[in-house]
């Protein structure tokens, strides 16, 4: 019930979304399944609009597409749009614990990087499941493109009906593609990968997190998890693996609070010989 809060430092400090000076501004969240949905009804605003929301200066409209944020603000005597990811400093994206993705989105996120260098490692990382998987390909059933995989059939198989941890794997690497140059957070990386391909996993992941210039965040409750991330890692110089372990504190001043306790590829070696509890 408690909200939970991340911080960080960015060297470059803040920026500013506009130049101009604003009074006032208020949210607005709507709902749409596409980026053309989302123009559509950044366009549509005109000066007599602001009206109605108290005559305010800027409009910020959150979107569940892509949980990204727009503006809309008056300069000049007109009504200009902004989409808030190109001005973002990192780019990023959270994949929930049990989350779903709409497949349109899927399917933008799979067009955008079958055009990229990238591609591959999608490929890489869904044979890591299905072994037998030779490419993709984006189907229309008639209302929606959905993503197809060949494997050893004579058919096309939907991903959809290939298993939870097949399609968590592909919106994960879909989202690192969409933010490239950015970070990444996962949680519950676990779900839906078997212990014995966990390995492979972190050394894929591995691989698109240094060619992408990105970072991975993943929380998970798995030792396996733990263990597995550290193998894949462990030959690399330098060793780009670090764990972060939540304690609640039992001393006096400050019991019952939490700390986190960050260890190297010495800790981590030593927490895996002590078959520590991660699930505490």
């Amino acid at each position: 019930s408690k909200p939970l809060e991340l911080t960080g430092g960015y060297s470059l400090g803040e920026q500013n979304l506009f130049d101009e000076a604003f009074d006032s501004s208020v949210a607005i969240n709507f709902k749409s399944l596409d980026s053309h949905d989302i123009d559509d009804i950044l366009h549509q605003f005109r000066i007599d609009d602001f009206d109605r929301f108290m005559n305010m200066e800027i409009l910020q409209l959150e979107s569940d597409y892509d949980r990204k944020s727009s503006y809309l603000a008056i300069l000049n005597g007109r009504v200009l749009p902004s989409r808030s990811r190109s001005q973002r400093l990192v780019r990023a994206e959270f994949i929930y614990a049990h989350e779903t993705l709409e497949p349109l989105i899927n399917a933008n996120r799979f067009s955008s990087m079958r055009q990229s260098d990238y591609f591959a490692y999608l490929i890489e990382a869904l044979q890591i499941i299905e072994p037998d998987l030779q490419g993709l390909e984006l189907l229309h059933d008639g209302t929606r493109p959905i993503l197809h995989a060949y494997v050893a059939l004579d058919q096309l198989l939907s991903l959809a009906h290939m298993g939870d941890g097949i399609n968590r794997l592909s919106s994960l690497i879909l989202a690192m593609g969409e933010v490239a140059g950015g970070a990444i957070f996962v949680d519950e990386i676990e779900n839906g990968i078997h212990h014995k391909i966990q390995k492979k996993l972190w050394s894929v992941l591995g691989k698109f997190a240094r060619d992408a210039k990105m970072q991975v965040f993943a929380t998970t409750h798995s030792y396996e998890m733990i263990e597995a991330a550290h193998e894949a890692f462990q030959d690399d110089d330098p060793y780009e693996f670090r764990f972060h372990r939540l304690n609640r504190r039992n001393d006096d001043d400050h019991k019952g609070e939490i700390e986190a306790i960050t260890y190297n590829k010495a800790g981590v070696e030593a927490f895996i010989r002590s078959n520590y509890e991660v699930r505490g």
